[in-house]
């Protein structure tokens, strides 16, 4: 997953597990994602993100990343 501090870095980070789906993606439950996620094309994913503020991608963003860093901690062994 790639760190993002713009809105544009966040869009292409979330365009990317989009793509993706990763196993993790599934425990971001928030409504906006779930719209996201049932959408097939990544034109129709953009029109979306063309629609919403600069927070909101954020938030999405923040979500994401915070269910994979979960994902790691949960799945990963430290010695």
């Amino acid at each position: 997953m790639k760190d993002a501090t713009s809105r544009t870095e966040a869009q292409k980070s979330l365009l990317d597990i989009l793509d993706k789906r990763p196993l993790w993606v599934n425990k971001c439950t928030s409504k906006l994602f779930v719209i996201l996620l049932s959408l097939e094309e990544e034109r129709s994913i953009n029109e979306v993100f063309s629609y919403l503020t600069e927070e909101m991608v954020i938030d999405l963003f923040v979500e994401a990343k915070t269910q994979y860093y979960h994902y790691l901690d949960v799945t990963r062994w430290n010695y």
